[in-house]
């Protein structure tokens, strides 16, 4: 005793598959089709992400933050919803995990581009900057180096399409939620629990505030773009060999796969940021394919697109805070 943890009152979770929308036997067929070599997180989309925080397991619980009590009506909101999607299970009386984590949730306001505020949950993973808090365990150097998406390749890869495709269009679209379709591992649930007006949950869903999440959903983009990049390929595979490019387009290919190499002569510049996917096409007949087919893969793979945030092809697009024209 002494205030230590008795083995027998732990309860402990083993992973299992999880429950969520993913097509994970469809993942891992297009996966092995065009060599992805990120196996790991095809893992964690079947069993659950994990953060592996080496944080000592014991329970703390605390209560939330000022904009929680601001915006109870928010926080109240997206519990009943989560409740109703099977992304949170409660309530109970006491925590259901012990030892756990009951962490304090806040709200944070935030400007929408098209007007308005958006509230967005958080969930505080760092306590407040505490050195025995999830987030300090976790170490992201275990987790594969990744670029972040810049504004700036986006506008380089539009000038590059214009200088030979001058009808070149631009198109986005955006995941709903994106952090809130990937299930948590069973074994780190203990991490999730949360408390509100003197019930207790458990959040089965990743969330805003894990620092590990950041790095995990850009796998899983890196995932999607991936696909999406192997599919366009073989589309302009057969545009070539069946002569259907125009004999600008053509020359632009050929010139830089032979100067550049094969990588360089895709008609296709796509990236994916967390939840927002965006690209450049020479035209907009081939944009609108290319769009489709950016809306279809991430959908069939089990993530939602938002129908209110899709761009079909256009000249100017407001994307990462930028405004970008073509004209």
């Amino acid at each position: 005793a002494a205030g230590q943890i008795l083995p027998d009152r732990i309860q402990t979770l083993t992973d299992q598959p999880t429950d969520h929308s993913f097509d994970i036997r469809w993942i891992r067929q297009q996966a092995q089709k065009y060599l992805f070599p990120d196996q790991g997180i095809l893992d964690e989309l079947q069993f659950g992400f994990r953060n592996n925080s080496s944080t000592p397991r014991h329970t703390r619980i605390a209560s939330g933050h000022t904009g929680a009590f601001t915006y109870q009506d928010n926080i109240t909101a997206s519990l009943t919803s989560d409740i109703l999607a099977g992304h949170v299970q409660g309530p109970y009386t006491v925590p259901p995990i012990r030892p756990c984590r009951v962490h304090e949730v806040n709200v944070v306001v935030q400007a929408k581009s098209s007007g308005g505020f958006k509230h967005r949950i958080t969930t505080d993973f760092s306590e407040s900057a505490s050195p025995s808090s999830i987030n300090m365990g976790i170490d992201l150097s275990q987790e594969p180096p990744h670029r972040m998406v810049r504004v700036l390749s986006f506008c380089l890869a539009i000038a590059i399409m214009l200088s030979s495709c001058p009808d070149a269009h631009v198109w986005s679209s955006d995941l709903v939620s994106a952090y809130r379709q990937c299930p948590k591992a069973t074994s780190e649930l203990w991490q999730q629990l949360r408390m509100w007006h003197g019930k207790f949950y458990i959040d089965l869903r990743t969330v805003f505030g894990d620092a590990s999440m950041v790095h995990k959903f850009t796998r899983v983009a890196n995932l999607m773009v991936f696909i999406i990049k192997a599919r366009q390929r073989q589309r302009q595979q057969a545009a070539e060999d069946n002569q259907q490019l125009s004999p600008n387009i053509q020359a632009w290919v050929h010139a830089r796969r032979h100067r550049l190499g094969p990588q360089q002569a895709s008609l296709l510049w796509v990236a994916q940021y967390i939840d927002d996917c965006f690209g450049v096409s020479p035209d907009k007949e081939t944009a609108t394919v290319d769009f489709t087919d950016a809306v279809h893969v991430p959908e069939r793979m089990g993530l939602p697109i938002a129908e209110d945030k899709k761009t079909p092809p256009t000249r100017v697009l407001d994307v990462l805070g930028a405004n970008i024209t073509l004209d």
